[in-house]
Parts: C-alpha cells; structure tokens; sequence
C-alpha cells in the first residue's frame, strides 16, 4: 500500500435532492501535483512526505463487533497475526518540514489476500444527486468559484477505523522557536497558516463514525468549470 496523498474534509451539507462537500487541506507527495490542485482544480493543496512502517504483531482475540462483521462477509477469516501500519505525514512548505499527524492502520494478513471478498461494487457519482455538485475554488492560488463532477466505480466495505494521533510537543516547540525568530509580516502569517493547519488535524482528531475501505477504484474528474469570476475590481 502506497500514500500518496491525504484529503481532510472539513464539512458535508446534505440537503436533498442536494448535496456539498468541501477539502480543508489536501496533501500531496509531490510538487507538480500541488501546482496542478492549485491553479487547475482550486484546491487547497499543500506539498507533503510520507513515511510509511509496517510492524507485524501477534493477534489479539476477535470483538464481538469483528465477530459479528465475519459472520455476515464483512470480514474474512482471522489470522495469526495482524500488521500495523504506521504513515507520518509531513507537510513541507519551502525549507520547513511540520509534522501533522500519524496514522495507524490495522490489517490482517487475510484481509490483505486479493481472494477474500471486498464488498458490493458499487458506481455513483460524487456528490450522488444529479442535482448537485462539488465546488472548490476561492482560494488563495485560485480566486474563482469552480464546480465539477466525478464518477466513481469500485468496491466498499466497512473496515476498522485507523487511529489518528497528533504532532508531538517537540514539533509544537519547533514551530513556535521559528515563529519567534520570524518577522511581524512573517509571523502574522504564520500564525494564519497554523491555525488553518490545526484546524485540519482537529478534523483528524475527532471521533470516527463509520470507517470504509474503497479496493479496486477507478475515478474518472471532469475538468472543473468556473461559476463565478473573481471581480479584481477594488473601485
């Protein structure tokens, strides 16, 4: 399994037949990519790393829930032990590496056979009303309001949530050293770019509802289109 990218949404409105979801922050492993969500897609995209380790360890005895999800093929058959998988992500902004978070997914071998069943295929389009549309734009590299659409085909099945911890105080006391060290026009945006970051891994950090898992995927974007031209009248 490759990360390659982290999409955190910060909201969804569902009023039917309508629905709305926005990205707080998207973080990707590479620059190209970060231009092109900026400029073309009018995402909040931000250059990252990812650091991926694997630990196999013994495996712990079935919940009733994991038992429960077996019997009606939510979940294969357990095993002798279950890998964790830890991914840090690093956000990289020039020369400055911050942490923002660590994520911890658990996988038994079994679930990792191609064999085993990975739920329903599914088809539908995001958001999935006719009526509605996804949105992005109004940002700082893209100021115009831009609507798109995107189809989706794959299999989902409900999986263990993985379990998101923050960055370590050390990082915190790095960031605040470098604040300190700053200019005033460089500290006041630092200072916005923390806080747009925090409430980013806020998001991470609150309690998970339902967790899926999307295997053989196959998306297919259409180019955004604008909505609203941003007026560079300031008259």
């Amino acid at each position: 399994m490759q990360v390659v990218q982290l999409v955190v949404i910060a909201g969804l409105v569902w009023n039917p037949p309508t629905s709305c979801a926005w990205a707080a922050r998207v973080l990707v492993g590479s620059d190209e990519a970060c231009l092109h969500g900026r400029k073309v897609v009018g995402l909040p995209s931000q250059v990252a790393r990812f650091s991926k380790k694997i630990t196999a360890l013994p495996q712990t005895p079935d919940s009733k829930s994991s038992c429960f999800l077996r019997r009606i093929g939510l979940r294969t058959s357990s095993s002798n032990y279950k890998n964790h998988m830890d991914v840090e992500v690093t956000e990289i902004k020039k020369q400055t590496a911050m942490s923002i978070c660590n994520i911890n997914v658990n996988a038994t071998a079994s679930q990792q056979d191609s064999k085993g069943w990975m739920g329903p295929l599914i088809k539908m389009s995001l958001p999935n009303f006719s009526s509605a549309l996804n949105f992005s734009g109004r940002t700082k590299y893209n100021s115009n309001l831009l609507k798109y659409s995107c189809q989706i085909e794959c299999r989902v099945r409900a999986v263990q949530p993985a379990k998101v911890s923050g960055p370590s105080a050390l990082d915190a006391d790095k960031e605040n050293s470098s604040e300190d060290q700053s200019s005033n026009v460089e500290s006041a945006s630092r200072v916005a770019t923390g806080t747009k970051r925090n409430f980013s891994i806020s998001v991470m950090l609150s309690k998970p509802i339902l967790a899926l898992e999307f295997n053989h995927l196959k998306m297919r974007v259409e180019a955004p289109t604008t909505v609203t031209a941003c007026s560079h009248d300031t008259t």
